[in-house]
């Protein structure tokens, strides 16, 4: 356990302890928010510059700023680990992998395929089993 101010607590759902975190513990999930939107970001820059060159198309303005927010994320989360416990972190990070296919479907427009659904219940059950031994 880090000596974290408590600030903010959170019920971990995923076990039985409580833990205390402070604007760290918003700050993972702000990373993981903030590198699935610049993961979306990106791709969207990308399909404008299918007919550019490829210098033109990481100064789209898209991708500067999915880029920007992909270089915060890694700031912010690596700032957080610093005071959070690994197990709490590493429950959070996966989650990324759901708020991008979520952004996809909501911003890009793509389909949710079975695969996608299947896979986002597979990284809920490793998050869970892996903080099994937490309880």
């Amino acid at each position: 356990m880090s000596s974290v101010p408590p600030s903010l607590s959170l019920a971990c759902t995923l076990c039985s302890e409580r833990i205390s975190l402070d604007d760290s513990g918003r700050d993972v999930l702000g990373g993981v928010v903030m590198a699935s939107t610049g993961q979306i970001l990106m791709k969207k820059g990308a399909l404008r510059g299918r007919s550019r060159s490829l210098l033109l198309s990481f100064l789209d303005p898209f991708t500067v700023v999915g880029y920007t927010l992909m270089l915060g994320s890694t700031v912010v989360s690596t700032i957080a680990l610093k005071v959070l416990p690994l197990h709490l972190t590493v429950a959070l990070l996966p989650l990324g992998y759901i708020v991008v296919v979520i952004l996809s479907v909501t911003v890009l427009h793509e389909r949710m395929r079975r695969h996608h659904i299947l896979g986002m219940l597979l990284i809920l059950a490793g998050v869970a089993i892996f903080n099994v031994g937490t309880m």
